[in-house]
């Protein structure tokens, strides 16, 4: 074989150049990770539901989803979060659960589900869990002089997040340390005894006011017409001028409750150094070079400090860095081993 090869020089030193080129452009336009794509057993739906509250999504879109994917093989546990036009599922897998085979009975439930969505409801995302999908970067956010931090949780989820999830090399923006708001309407026992006005009048008032309907179809002859009825408590004055007539006597559901915006029981809590923030995990997509991320964030990161002084940005846990040093140190070693084999 050897007496074979050094007979053919030219042919020989054209296989190496080759040989060379191609690992010069597979080194150059690969995708570089820190960790290899492994499977977790976990899946997650991703499901995106524009003009659809909370509730309706709950109701119509989460409940059917969440029935048929019960029926998946070796399901360990599932938990679905309703949003104002999205929702999330979550389905955790026995461990040695084989990944590609429930990918596909999950998409299968989910086609099979669609029957009973509405039909503005595009098909639900699905999104296997890998150890790539580690976030690279994290971004605390705070106020530099104090604030609101209800309006700082809303900003950081209506248009930070959003903005990151625009970048074509991020997958996903998983925003945590939120501050979310809630209004409590807390009756007068006292007043509504004399006033002989129960907790369940109160409570059909509300519901009575609260109304949003949708997926009604009016057929007109060769005409469909899709129909949306939205009466929606969106303000706190909207529930203290709500009206309950009751023994003949008109009154506001302000005379009889104390009617007040406040902020939902906290789970936890996030800070960066001594102020309290709200941070996001970034995740990139699977396919995108380290490279890009870090070019990609760089410039967002500029863009936010210029657009919003007020507020305190902070990039940390940065995994390219530990990438990049892993790379410098095998680069080393090939490099010494190049030199000791060729010694």
């Amino acid at each position: 074989m050897v007496k074979f090869l050094i007979n053919r020089p030219i042919a020989v030193n054209m296989v190496y150049l080759a040989l060379l080129v191609l690992g010069l452009l597979s080194v150059k336009n690969f995708p570089v990770s820190l960790f290899p794509a492994t499977d977790i057993p976990e899946i997650s739906v991703r499901i995106n539901a524009p003009g659809m509250s909370a509730r309706m999504v709950q109701n119509t879109v989460t409940e059917a989803l969440v029935n048929q994917l019960r029926q998946v093989k070796h399901l360990e546990n599932i938990q679905a979060e309703s949003q104002n036009n999205q929702a999330y599922i979550k389905i955790r897998f026995t461990p040695g659960t084989k990944i590609d085979l429930s990918y596909i009975e999950v998409n299968e439930k989910i086609d099979a589900a669609m029957n009973y969505l509405p039909r503005k409801i595009n098909r639900p995302q699905v999104i296997k869990a890998r150890l790539t999908d580690i976030p690279v970067y994290y971004l605390a956010a705070a106020y530099k002089n104090g604030g609101n931090f209800l309006e700082l949780s809303e900003f950081m989820r209506s248009v930070i997040k959003a903005r990151l999830e625009q970048l074509p090399a991020i997958a996903m923006a998983d925003i945590s340390g939120l501050q979310k708001p809630e209004i409590a309407v807390i009756p007068d026992f006292y007043k509504i005894k004399r006033l002989q006005i129960s907790l369940n009048d109160i409570e059909q008032c509300l519901k009575e006011n609260n109304i949003e309907l949708s997926n009604i179809l009016v057929k007109q002859n060769q005409y469909e017409y899709f129909l949306r009825i939205n009466n929606r408590i969106t303000e706190i004055n909207d529930i203290k001028n709500l009206l309950i007539k009751k023994h003949g006597k008109i009154l506001r559901l302000s005379d009889l409750c104390e009617i007040r915006k406040q902020n939902q029981k906290e789970e936890g809590r996030f800070y960066f150094g001594e102020k309290r923030a709200v941070s996001i995990a970034i995740i990139k997509n699977s396919d995108a070079r380290m490279s890009d991320v870090r070019k990609q964030m760089q410039e967002t990161f500029k863009q936010f400090k210029e657009l919003y002084p007020e507020i305190e940005f902070h990039l940390y846990r940065n995994q390219t860095q530990l990438l990049q040093y892993s790379i410098s140190n095998l680069r080393q070693s090939l490099i010494l081993g190049l030199i000791l084999a060729v010694l």
